[in-house]
């Protein structure tokens, strides 16, 4: 996996400072411009949570006018505002930051094999996973992958039964 280049995008740069009072974050942007038509994909994740739909409709109403500015009077602008998913493929590194807590199946290409665990801590470049179990092992460990191992990351959820059956 490469570097961040996500904190280097402008339009993270224009739009995570009007998320971020609301405790959000922008996991991925995007802007695409066909003619007099602007559409900006935006996906968003709480602090130290998940983001739900009272989330996306906050994040739009913060970014819509300042969108709609920027793409200037003789644009049409369409914007979508969603979360990134429970099974979601870690695009940037930046990613592991916001998915502190979360649990994260990983390619490392130093062991040659999948790890799964939670993501206790990121420094940027290294990747560091609690209760991380190694290809398919049972036993669980701490582990650290520096950011060049990383060949693959998405996201991992487990639906856990409670002890009751439902």
């Amino acid at each position: 996996m490469e570097k961040s280049t996500l904190q280097d995008n402008p339009l993270f740069i224009s739009y995570e400072p009007l998320l971020e009072p609301l405790g959000l974050r922008i996991v991925e942007i995007c802007q695409i411009i066909r003619g007099s038509q602007v559409k900006l994909e935006v996906f968003i994740t709480g602090v130290g949570k998940d983001a739900d739909s009272g989330d996306c409709e906050r994040a739009y109403h913060a970014i819509f006018p300042i969108a709609e500015t920027a793409a200037g009077p003789l644009r049409d602008l369409y914007m979508e505002v969603s979360t990134p998913g429970m099974l979601r493929t870690i695009k940037d590194p930046y990613e592991f930051g916001l998915f502190v807590g979360r649990t994260v199946r990983v390619y490392d290409s130093g062991r040659r094999a999948y790890l799964q665990g939670n993501i206790s801590a990121w420094d940027g470049d290294v990747l560091a996973l609690s209760r991380c179990t190694i290809g398919d092992g049972k036993d669980e460990q701490d582990v650290s992958v520096a950011l060049p191992q990383i060949q693959k990351a998405k996201l991992d959820y487990r639906w856990e039964e409670s002890d009751n059956g439902n």
